[in-house]
């Protein structure tokens, strides 16, 4: 049996030692590398952090080890935390050490002490120890080290981060040691550490060695008798190669018809939204940027809970017999009628798939004959008003027969369906209503038609509340189209009653972003399906770990983020591009397959905010502009290049932009997509897509950039 013991300190009992950031989760990695690739257990995998990591209960389990081992055992030792040199022996300190080893050298850990322990009992042991001074300082490497020597057959092997006149460095930015990350790569099977699919001691070094520099060198000491395997990872690499990796498509109807259990298990439920839309009366608008998840969240709800949430989407809606069934008033008030009419309607079809009860089923066939599509239940007959001449379904509905050959209107169907919804028995249903957005700006009053809409889910989810019903309808908006159709009023409605669905938080370590949380999740749950569970569990470990840009080498995630606009989307577009660049025998996504991706992305992102433009700016500008841009270069731009290549877009297309406003207005919109940045005078850039500012009042004073992801599509070089 193989036993290890992890140590990670990152604070000290004694102020006088600097503290660390990554040592305790260098250390809890290594543990979870223990557990989930050389399959031990509780029993044989030991965990010290912090105050956990004193003498006393270090020496405690490594007596415990000892009493355990045999001949065929291999025992694993890491350590992450400060080192010092005794007399030119390494020695590695707990959490109690005092400072300055020579002062008190038995309240630290003599690494050729513990050497010796191991030797006496016979195993094989691999030391990894990421502190400085962890490297014995004279060569060459005796065959016999500690004090009662090496003279056994087995190896006992040292990896240390750095020679033992240098420090090892934390990567604060990537969460651990610079010399530890590379080793759980090596320890999790990264092609790059392996010979002939197997990690040994000498395939281990090769690899540590080539991804530090002089500043750090690693080094290897201790006795063996050759080369030894230390992990062998053919059989998992044989199992799946990265062109099998599946990270779903962009359409949520496909995913399900692919395969209905994976779609479920994907989901990844961002800040709870599905959980809070079931459980809150009060959550009623969900928006967000084209990309960010919105049909996504939509389909799971249906799929996940289905008969109680029921999608709607409105795509193809009608806009001109939804217009021509209104009466005449000022601003949005005619359409809210209407609305109140198109939900309950369709509420109640669905409702009644589900619930049947004799009323709602006269009322239906009373009014459409049979099952009616969205766009019947607009017919404009109902604009006159309908007779009921069903005089069983009047007594039903408890409406005076003295009305029987008078028409039904809007406002009476309304009052009709109410009361049918009413006498349902029915808990938590839910009305989604979503592609509100797919014809924007099609009909002239679309502002208005869509802000009476926010007014007729509100009014509408009130009544059913005060009714005690837990009914309600819930409408999916783009952020820029809800901010646009929103007056005074209706401000005042989404406050408290809408989630916005962002993909980025403030962690300066952007794995940790939702974002990263939600691919990772995907690249997981595709190689479970495949069987493959010891090739690799992070996403990041397919990935190199740096990307040239530049004359500088920049972490490949956050590089792949600034490629792209911070949206679910365009990551599994991005990742997709790089997939179908691999072949059968490619086991990692290196940075030649990234740099070629870029060109069908850069393409798709192009295609992503022209669509995302439309219906804010003029059709023709739209298109001239992506034709121009590629004048601002890779550089920051003035003001007055920008406003020079609108106006050259305008007058192209005999188009006037009267002022300044009207320029500053495209400025904006180009901004807010994300298809320029901007740099405010003594301010860091900014780019919507992290996080939006208002920009209003510095636009003449600032600069402008093109983003990273239109160069290759725009012929930017």
């Amino acid at each position: 049996m193989d036993y290890s013991i992890a140590i990670g300190i990152n604070n000290y009992d004694s102020d006088k030692f600097a503290s660390l950031k990554c040592a305790e989760n260098d250390a809890t990695t290594f543990f979870n590398i223990m557990n989930n690739h050389f399959n031990l257990n509780e029993s044989n995998n030991i965990l010290l952090l912090g105050e956990k990591a004193s003498k006393n209960i270090i020496d405690q389990n490594i007596a415990q080890i000892l009493s355990l081992i045999n001949s065929d055992s291999r025992v694993f030792f890491f350590f992450a935390g400060h080192g010092e040199r005794l007399y030119q022996d390494p020695c590695l300190s707990c959490y109690d050490s005092k400072y300055g080893c020579t002062n008190n050298p038995d309240s630290w850990l003599n690494v050729r002490d513990l050497i010796g322990k191991f030797s006496e009992k016979n195993v094989n042991t691999i030391f990894f120890l990421d502190s400085c001074c962890s490297t014995i300082s004279f060569s060459p490497i005796p065959r016999g080290i500690g004090k009662t020597g090496i003279n056994n057959e087995k190896y006992i092997c040292v990896f240390s981060a750095a020679d033992s006149n240098q420090n090892a460095y934390e990567d604060c930015f990537v969460g651990h040691g610079k010399w530890s990350q590379y080793l759980f790569k090596a320890l999790q099977g990264e092609p790059g550490a392996l010979t002939n699919g197997k990690l040994t001691n000498n395939s281990l070094q090769n690899y540590l060695r080539n991804n530090l520099d002089e500043g750090q060198r690693p080094f290897v000491w201790g006795k063996n008798s050759g080369e030894f395997v230390i992990k062998d990872f053919s059989e998992v690499h044989k199992k799946v190669s990265i062109r099998n990796i599946y990270f779903g498509t962009i359409d949520a109807d496909n995913e399900i018809k692919e395969d209905r259990d994976l779609f479920i298990e994907n989901y990844f439920d961002l800040n709870d939204v599905s959980k809070k839309l079931m459980e809150s009366p009060n959550i009623q608008f969900v928006t967000g940027r084209k990309g960010t998840g919105k049909t996504y969240i939509g389909k799971y709800m249906e799929v996940k809970y289905k008969g109680n949430v029921h999608y709607l989407s409105i795509e193809n809606f009608d806009y001109k017999a939804f217009v021509a069934l209104s009466t005449k008033g000022e601003g949005y008030l005619p359409y809210v009628s209407i609305w109140k009419y198109f939900i309950l309607a369709n509420l109640l079809m669905r409702l009644n798939g589900e619930h049947s009860n004799n009323k709602a089923n006269a009322l239906l066939k009373e009014l459409y004959g049979r099952e009616a599509s969205m766009n019947q239940i607009l017919n404009k007959k109902f604009k006159k008003g309908v007779s009921i001449k069903n005089k069983e379904l009047m007594e039903l509905l408890k409406l005076d027969l003295a009305k029987e050959d008078e028409n039904f209107v809007i406002a009476d169907l309304i009052q009709c369906f109410l009361y049918t919804v009413e006498d349902i028995e029915v808990e938590n249903q839910i009305l989604v209503l979503d592609g509100l957005d797919e014809k924007i700006n099609e009909n002239r009053n679309y502002e208005l038609i869509m802000n009476a809409l926010i007014w007729a889910i509100k009014e509408l989810n009130d009544y059913m509340f005060n009714k005690n019903k837990t009914i309600k309808c819930v409408a999916f908006f783009r952020t820029d189209v809800f901010a646009m159709v929103q007056g005074a009023n209706t401000a005042k409605i989404s406050n408290g009653s809408r989630v916005n669905l962002t993909w980025v938080n403030e962690s300066d370590d952007k794995t940790k972003y939702p974002l990263y949380k939600f691919i990772n999740l995907r690249y997981q749950n595709c190689l479970n399906k495949m069987g493959d569970t010891g090739k690799y569990n992070d996403l990041l470990e397919i990935l190199p770990s740096t990307i040239i840009q530049g004359n500088t080498k920049v972490n490949t995630w956050e590089w792949m983020l600034d490629f792209t606009t911070y949206k679910p989307r365009d990551i599994v577009i991005f990742l997709r591009e790089c997939i179908n660049r691999c072949t059968d025998e490619t086991q990692s996504i290196t940075e030649g397959i990234i740099w070629e991706a870029q060109d069908a992305y850069s393409k798709y992102l192009i295609a992503e905010l022209e669509n995302e433009l439309y219906g804010f700016i003029n059709e023709n500008i739209i298109k001239s502009l992506f034709n121009e841009l590629h004048l601002m270069g890779k550089k920051w731009n003035s003001y007055d290049v920008v406003k020079g290549i609108i106006n050259k877009c305008a007058n192209k297309n005999n188009i006037s932009l009267k002022n300044n406003e009207e320029v500053n207005n495209v400025i904006l919109k180009l901004y807010e997509v994300g298809v320029i940045g901007i740099k405010i005078p003594n301010e860091h850039e900014h780019w919507s897509y992290r996080r939006t500012i208002r920009i209003e009042d510095y636009l003449e004073k600032s600069e402008f950039k093109v983003h990273r992801g239109l160069w290759k599509g725009l012929s930017i070089w």
